[in-house]
């Protein structure tokens, strides 16, 4: 974990799920946006994002799964972009951030029945 007063110090979290296994993975940290109590420029943050859009494309590559499953939006959008072209399904669960009351109310049986409902966990 980074010290840092401005970073919640979660990560961006994207699924894959190869054969009936999924797999978890980590996109970034929002730490990224920060160094110390200064933020970094955009240019900056769009170089970071790229590295890392280029990562989680060879990462998919390399593992084929079937479905990548976007916990939150941010992180189906950033999967959606990093995939482009590949030939993949694509599902989003529910992020679970405790700024959400949604969320915070049985994240992981809300996160199931997203799965069961897009069919992709039965």
């Amino acid at each position: 974990m980074v010290d840092c007063p401005c970073c919640k110090g979660d990560g961006i979290q994207i699924m894959t799920v190869v054969g009936d296994a999924p797999r978890p993975g980590t996109y970034l940290v929002s730490c990224w946006f920060c160094k110390g109590a200064k933020r970094v420029s955009q240019a900056e943050a769009d170089a970071l994002a790229r590295v890392c859009d280029e990562h989680l494309r060879r990462v998919l590559e390399i593992l084929q799964p079937k479905w990548v499953v976007g916990i939150g939006e941010f992180a189906t959008r950033r999967a959606r972009l990093a995939a482009e072209g590949l030939p993949l399904q694509f599902a989003q669960i529910l992020h679970p951030s405790p700024a959400s009351p949604l969320a915070n109310r049985d994240w992981a049986g809300q996160a199931t029945a997203q799965l069961r409902a897009q069919k992709i966990w039965v």
